[in-house]
């Protein structure tokens, strides 16, 4: 269904006085109710007949408060023209332009039709509404008090259509205006409802235009009343004072269904532009999703604190690892001036102390085996006794063995006396194979650090 609101010209708006004209119409276009009411009566009586969802509101804006100008506007993207209106109007209005509100109505049209103006010329002119932005918002708030917010508003000129070449001038009880085939409209002077004389302001509008219509076509409420003999003289009567055809529209072209079947089949004109612009469907339920969407937003706010005081944590951890890695390095090397990296630092110096004392910095079990300082020892040792011979050693991933040839037991006893003053090494002397009698088997074990080496002496049999 259509609900079709009037805005009464009037400066303010009150939800409990204010009265407004109204058209409710079917699907098909017939007339279901009209009257004027107040709008919060209006709106109990629509929502407790009609699903909301089903009725289609549109308002109609008075043609005495808006103000009607045609302007060349260069040919750019709409959003780019709607941009220069209001300093395109500027120099026309009277007023400060930003207490306009300014929409584009459409391309201005000359007499001799759309191809007057070709879409190759980088400029073109446009009609152009201008609307006080106050009162405009002050009767949008008003309608949505009521809970009838419109999806669209018109100007009250769009109601009626005219045709190329052709003005449509409709005498109204409450206003009276003629528009032209390109939507501008003349605000008219009540005096054109005697209907004896036409109107001041529509001579004054003919005589300005370039292009004069060649038929003037006058809209009337009374206009199939028989009994109406003024009007049945008007077309003749002003025809004669203007000089231009004028005619009587049929009474079927000025019914209510006729006109809000028109303000349906619009394409453009709508006055909810810019600021006034409807949110879209999609803001009702962005709307809906508010509640989900905060509280998502303060769970993320709470990752986000968590994962902060857990950063700050661990960078407090680390500060207190490397005051304690500083300090254990200032300990162990109290030469050292200048510790930048204390943790490089003491790799290095430990690797440099490795390197002077000849140990390894592999993992390798051979050359751990020659980081023993018991093996330079037993290099002493068979130097000071001839006795002891090295046969053979044998380097194996996890242990060493070495065969020596000992001829007598004083050479036993010196090693062993020389194993007792070895640190962290001892002595084991195996028991003799039972292949060979005159063998003795002697292991040397000793540790260093977490490294280990195994010696293993044979002692040839006397």
């Amino acid at each position: 269904m259509l609900l079709i609101i009037t805005l009464p010209d009037q400066a303010n708006f009150s939800a409990s006085d204010t009265r407004a004209s109204f058209l409710l119409l079917n699907a098909q276009g017939h007339v279901l109710r009209s009257g004027h009411d107040v709008l919060s009566d209006l709106s109990n009586a629509m929502l407790n007949t009609v699903p909301r969802t089903a009725l289609d509101i549109i308002a109609t804006v008075p043609a005495s408060r808006i103000v009607f100008i045609e302007t060349p506007l260069p040919r750019v993207s709409s959003a780019r023209r709607e941009a220069l209106l209001r300093y395109a109007i500027e120099d026309k209005l009277t007023i400060d332009p930003d207490t306009m509100h300014v929409a584009l109505l459409g391309e201005a049209q000359s007499a001799a039709g759309p191809a007057a103006q070709p879409a190759s010329q980088p400029v073109a002119r446009y009609i152009v509404a201008a609307i006080d932005r106050r009162w405009f918002g002050a009767a949008l708030a008003w309608l949505s008090a009521a809970q009838l917010a419109p999806r669209a508003v018109y100007a009250e000129t769009e109601r009626v259509a005219a045709a190329v070449n052709e003005w449509a001038i409709v005498l109204g009880p409450d206003q009276c205006y003629a528009k032209r085939h390109d939507g501008f409209a003349y605000s008219l002077d009540s005096g054109g409802q005697t209907l004896s004389e036409p109107p001041f302001a529509l001579s004054l509008a003919l005589r300005e235009v370039a292009h004069p219509p060649s038929v003037l076509t006058v809209y009337h409420a009374d206009a199939a009343n028989p009994a109406n003999t003024m009007l049945a003289e008007l077309a003749s009567h002003w025809q004669a004072k203007l000089g231009i055809p004028t005619r009587m529209a049929d009474a079927v072209a000025v019914t209510a269904a006729q006109s809000g079947h028109r303000l349906l089949q619009l394409s453009n004109g709508n006055l909810l532009t810019s600021e006034f612009k409807p949110r879209s469907r999609g803001a009702g339920w962005a709307q809906s999703l508010r509640p989900v969407m905060w509280l998502a937003a303060a769970l993320v706010s709470l990752q986000l604190i968590f994962s902060v005081a857990d950063v700050l944590q661990l960078d407090q951890q680390r500060q207190k690892i490397e005051l304690e890695m500083r300090q254990l390095f200032q300990a162990t090397f109290p030469q050292a001036t200048t510790i930048v990296d204390p943790a490089l630092q003491l790799q290095r110096n430990l690797d440099t102390l490795k390197h002077e004392r000849g140990l390894s910095q592999s993992d390798d079990p051979r050359l751990a085996l020659a980081q023993l300082s018991e093996l330079s020892q037993l290099s002493e040792l068979s130097q000071n006794a001839p006795e002891l011979v090295i046969n053979e050693i044998t380097i194996s991933e996890n242990f060493t063995v070495l065969s020596l040839n000992m001829p007598s037991p004083e050479a036993l006893n010196q090693l062993r006396q020389k194993v007792a003053l070895m640190p962290n090494a001892s002595l084991k002397i195996n028991a003799p194979q039972k292949d060979n009698p005159g063998q003795v088997v002697i292991t040397l074990a000793a540790t260093t650090g977490t490294r280990s080496a195994t010696t293993t002496a044979t002692k040839a049999g006397t």
